[in-house]
């Protein structure tokens, strides 16, 4: 079933506070016992707050929220009236009322009424103004002029019995109320309208939806007579609000085209109807029927949201910034409510909202920012995102229509129960605190029941923590001075609260002390002095007997104090562990030999973990180069320590190769400098030079420590022609058959820097042209040579000597 929806605007006449400052409002929650269905609010410049119901109610409240008067319209031949459709402000303080009267009680009313009420309520004069199957529901609006002419809008069925509504019908009445012209709009399609408004440069503005859950919405344009301006069709969004901002901009509401429920929309228009921009509001879906949008008192755009799920957080109001920017929402009464049926922004620069619930309504009066002190908000954070249409023209054709014919309705008082709102919402009963005397610095808890309650907040003077809030229990509350304490529990539900308290005797004693953690000490003769004298304690008793503030403990065990100042003690236990001989003891300092590895051991009894120097945290750790090496063990807070050198082993000078000396050339051996240990050359003791004359093995071994050098060298002695050791070959045949190809001169340690040929009568057939002579292949500038012998001359060098040899050679082919 549909819910009406009134039209929320400025009263004609209300101007908006440009500030930005705004004077103090009050603030409020009002319970309306019984009454259902309430869709209309407008305010009067003298404060007081008008509201319609669906069932034929109007009702006013004073600027406070409190009971003025109230009215059901009711025919005397039993006609109802069904619905108050739309409440708006004259420009001399009266208030005009659009309602129906419908005798069978259905969806079409027979008589569209628009009543002009005097402050009293009462009417001044009533005028028909549409007639024969008007659609209700958020359907008929009212708006007017600075003349004082109000103007009535209706959806009507083309003809009975049609299921559809396809004209829109518009109604223009003089102060007196006599109708001047009433005017039928139809086009192809089906209209709903939801919104009329008149803008600043005194045309008229309707927007709405083809249907329910349309696929599309439109807006038309009016002049003041009635004419249509402009009109267009937006294949996105179904309109459902509208207002114009103060830098003549319009703002719109509406939810995007589909299947309920829907998502929510606000767009901008420029004033030939193109969209600007346009936001969707990233929330949960809900019916979102939108009921109201208005320029907030501090020019913002304010939206009420209507028909929300009742158990989930959709804000309740809305407000963006004129170009689209989010700035706050908020959600009242979560659990418990609908959403807000009718809005306004009120003559303090304030909001002012309906909000329906189960047993009747909710009246509810804000700051400019949607607080209020007696009814707290959920704060509800909104992403949006751009969205776009592209309008179509529509066009419409107009039918001038007859007055309908008169009817009225009777105004009988009535009255409801008016109260602030909290009374059926206290479910709490009371509190209760265990011990209900207690220790200073001792333990204390609350506890709220029977019942469940929405907010808890409690307070504890002179205690610590001193408040604590979001929980039906609090424990471990301690009191810092002995005395009276008042434990005062605020438990809110909705937007009820009730104050609970409960006296409490803190009773003198002992301060909390520490005798410190479980703990060791290590050390020869160690001792640890236990320290209990914190509590200011009239006496002591200790696990021992003894009954002094401090005790010594010098072994291994539990340790226990209680400290006691009349009925109150307090009391500690401590573990001590003693461990006389905690001691690292890391080996002598040491040598590593040349690649060798050193794994060096701190394990130590007890120790718990290690922190060598270099960063190893084990007990056994490597080493592979000297250096200084320290290491510490740890157990608890004690720790021990020890550290060792480790020098590298100095190799010695290494042997030459296996070589070749001349006869009895001397020939010497060296280790080299700084050689420590035993040096052993052919099994013999010796020293770091070793003097060696003949020919064979010299072998040396030298030990320091645990390192050990073992090496050796052969040496042959030769005849040296010319002062040289080397040997020449006297013939070879380079034929290429792979042996003896080659003529060379070796020599244990010979360079031959230069080598030539001649033949026997003198002439040079051969000279090597590099830097070192390797071998010749018989051959002379390219030409081969005839058999024979030849004459060779050579530069060589070899050691510290250097000179020239010479030979011949037989080559042979």
């Amino acid at each position: 079933m549909f819910r009406l929806i009134c039209r929320m605007i400025l009263g004609a006449g209300l101007t908006l506070l440009a500030l930005p400052f705004l004077p103090a409002q009050n603030t409020f929650q009002k319970q309306l016992e019984g009454l259902n269905g309430i869709f209309c609010l407008e305010q009067t410049v003298d404060g007081t707050y008008w509201l319609g119901t669906f069932l034929g109610k109007i009702i006013r409240l004073d600027a406070n929220g409190n009971w003025i008067g109230a009215y059901t319209l009711q025919k005397g031949d039993t006609a109802a009236t069904r619905f108050i459709y739309d409440l708006q402000r004259a420009p001399n303080g009266d208030v005009w009322a659009l309602y129906d009267r419908n005798n069978n009680n259905t969806a079409l009313d027979d008589y569209l009424i628009l009543a002009r009420l005097t402050p009293a309520g009462l009417p001044a004069w009533q005028t028909s103004v549409h007639y024969s199957e008007v659609l209700h529901w958020a359907h008929n609006r009212l708006s007017s002029d600075p003349a004082g002419n109000a103007y009535a809008m209706s959806a009507r069925f083309s003809a009975p019995g049609s299921s559809q509504p396809s004209r829109i019908i518009l109604t223009k009445v003089d102060p007196g109320g006599s109708v001047l012209w009433s005017k039928a709009y139809v086009n192809t399609g089906v209209n709903y309208p939801r919104t009329l408004n008149r803008l600043s440069d005194g045309s008229y503005l309707i927007c709405g939806n083809g249907q329910l859950a349309a696929l599309y919405g439109f807006v038309l344009r009016l002049s003041p007579e009635g004419e249509v301006l402009w009109s267009r069709r937006y294949n996105r969004f179904q309109f459902k609000a509208f207002a114009e901002l103060p830098d003549g901009g319009w703002v719109f509401a509406a939810t995007e085209a589909g299947a309920l429920p829907q998502k929510t929309c606000v767009l901008r228009l420029d004033e030939s109807g193109n969209v600007l921009w346009a936001k969707r509001l990233i929330q949960t879906n809900a019916l979102n029927w939108l009921p109201g949008l208005q320029v907030s008192p501090l020019g913002d755009v304010l939206l009420f949201n209507y028909e929300t799920a009742k158990d989930q957080p959709v804000a309740d109001m809305i407000c963006l910034s004129p170009g689209g920017a989010f700035k706050w929402a908020k959600r009242y009464d979560i659990c418990r409510n609908y959403g807000i049926s009718a809005g306004i922004t009120t003559i303090d620069g304030g909001i002012a909202g309906v909000r329906f619930r189960s047993g009747g309504h909710l009246f509810l009066k804000t700051d400019a920012s949607g607080v209020c002190n007696s009814c707290p908000a959920d704060d509800v954070v909104l992403d949006m995102a751009d969205v776009n249409d592209t309008p179509l023209s529509i066009d419409w054709q107009i039918q001038d229509l007859p007055p309908p014919g008169p009817a009225d309705s009777d105004f009988l008082p009535f009255s409801t129960v008016l109260s602030d709102y909290c009374g059926d919402e206290k479910s709490i009963t009371g509190i209760s605190v265990d011990p209900d005397s207690v220790c200073v610095f001792q333990p204390l808890s609350a506890a709220a029941g029977p019942g469940v309650a929405d907010q808890y907040h409690w307070f504890f003077p002179g205690a610590q923590p001193p408040e604590i809030s979001g929980y039906s229990g609090a424990g471990n509350i301690r009191f810092n001075t002995a005395g009276t304490a008042n434990v005062t529990l605020v438990a809110q539900t909705g937007f009820c609260s009730d104050t609970f308290s409960r006296m409490v005797t803190v009773l003198p004693g002992p301060k909390p002390f520490d005798l410190g953690n479980d703990t060791l000490v290590c050390g020869d003769g160690v001792s640890l002095t236990l320290d209990a004298s914190d509590a200011g304690a009239a006496a002591y008793t200790w696990q021992d007997g003894s009954s002094g503030p401090t005790l010594l403990a010098k072994k291994t065990g539990r340790y226990y104090v209680e400290a006691g100042t009349g009925a109150c003690t307090v009391t500690d236990t401590i573990d001590v562990q003693v461990i006389e001989h905690f001691d690292v003891n890391l080996p002598g300092d040491t040598t590593i030999c040349g690649t060798d590895t050193l794994w060096l051991d701190a394990t130590t009894d007890f120790a718990e973990s290690y922190l060598w120097n270099d960063g190893y945290q084990t007990a056994i750790r490597p080493v592979t180069k000297q250096g200084y090496y320290a290491v510490s063990a740890f157990l608890d807070n004690c720790s021990a320590s020890d550290f060792i050198a480790v020098s590298p082993f100095p190799s010695p000078l290494p042997l030459p190769t296996d070589t070749t000396v001349c006869g009895d050339e001397p020939l010497e051996f060296s280790v080299g400098e700084s050689i420590a240990g035993m040096i052993l050359w052919n099994g013999e003791p010796g020293y770091s030079l070793f003097s060696f004359a003949d020919t064979g093995w010299v072998r040396r071994r030298v030990e320091y420590r645990n390192c050990l050098f073992e090496d050796s060298v052969h040496v042959w002695r030769a005849d040296c022609p010319e002062g040289f050791a080397y040997y020449a070959p006297n013939v070879f045949s380079p034929n290429g058959d792979g042996e003896n190809d080659f003529f060379s001169i070796t020599g244990p340690g010979l360079e031959v820097l230069a080598f030539q040929v001649y033949d026997r009568w003198g002439s040079q057939l051969y000279s090597s042209q590099t830097e070192t002579f390797d071998q010749w292949d018989g051959n002379a500038a390219g030409n081969r040579p005839e058999a024979g012998v030849y004459i060779w001359v050579a530069q060589v060098k070899q050691g510290d000597r250097s000179g020239w040899i010479s030979g011949d050679v037989l080559l042979y082919r």
